[in-house]
């Protein structure tokens, strides 16, 4: 009698923590997929933040460029401006008056 009321205990103790695993691996599987879905839809969004991020850069590289080519323009305009009254100046007698209005830009095209 006591022999077979320790293997019925030790039964009922074997199913109840196989259930538990049983349980826990259901959790698991849950957690996981839940888990999975978070981290796919987090990379989704890296993702389109990255591609964002891409054609932000080359909206901004694009414009900086612009601006860049403008710049040289105009300095290439300056400097041209700046020989073209240096030769002026040095073939009407060395007269150098001017300068004092150089940073006008007014008194620049009057001479052209």
């Amino acid at each position: 009698g006591r022999e077979r009321k320790i293997i019925q205990i030790e039964k009922e103790e074997l199913d109840r923590r196989e259930d538990e695993v049983r349980r826990r691996r259901l959790e698991y599987d849950q957690v996981k997929k839940t888990n999975e879905a978070i981290e796919d839809k987090l990379e989704g969004k890296i993702k389109e933040l990255q591609m964002e991020l891409e054609d932000k850069r080359l909206d901004h590289r694009s414009a900086e460029g612009t601006i860049e080519r403008d710049v040289a323009n105009r300095v290439r305009v300056i400097n041209d401006l700046r020989k073209s009254l240096t030769r002026r100046m040095d073939e009407y007698g060395g007269r150098r008056v001017l300068p004092l209005t150089f940073s006008t830009g007014a008194a620049l095209s009057r001479l052209c």
